[in-house]
C-alpha cells in the first residue's frame, strides 16, 4: 500500500501477536512477540535483508531471560544477539535492509 497523504483510523486495529512458551523463529506476519515461560527462551529474527522496514516489538513477560538472535542475515545493533533480562522490558526492532536496529 502506498499512501501520499495522511491516514486516519477511526476504528480499531488488529495487531498480530505471538505468545511464546518455547523457542520460536519469528515470521514477518507478526508485529508483537511476548515471552511467557518458566525457562530462558530464544526468539530468532527473520532476515533483515528480506524484511527492510519491518518492525517487531518483543517483550519479556517472564522473570527469566529472553534471548533474541539474528542468525540468518543481519545483526542486532552490531551484535549477533540481544537479551531482555528483566521482566516486562521490551525491545522495538526495525530492519534497515541490512541489520536490525533497536529503537
Amino acid at each position: 500500500v502506498v499512501v501520499s497523504g495522511s491516514i486516519k483510523n477511526t476504528g480499531g486495529m488488529v495487531i498480530p501477536v505471538k505468545k511464546l512458551t518455547e523457542n520460536y523463529s519469528i515470521d514477518a506476519s507478526l508485529d508483537h512477540v511476548l515471552a511467557f515461560s518458566g525457562s530462558n527462551l530464544t526468539a530468532s529474527l527473520p532476515s533483515a535483508t528480506s524484511n527492510n522496514g519491518s518492525t517487531f516489538v518483543i517483550k519479556n513477560n517472564h522473570s527469566t531471560n529472553l534471548h533474541i538472535t539474528s542468525s540468518i542475515a543481519g545483526l542486532i545493533d552490531g551484535q549477533t544477539s540481544a537479551v531482555i533480562d528483566r521482566q516486562y522490558n521490551s525491545y522495538k526492532l526495525v530492519s534497515d535492509g541490512t541489520d536490525w536496529l533497536v529503537i
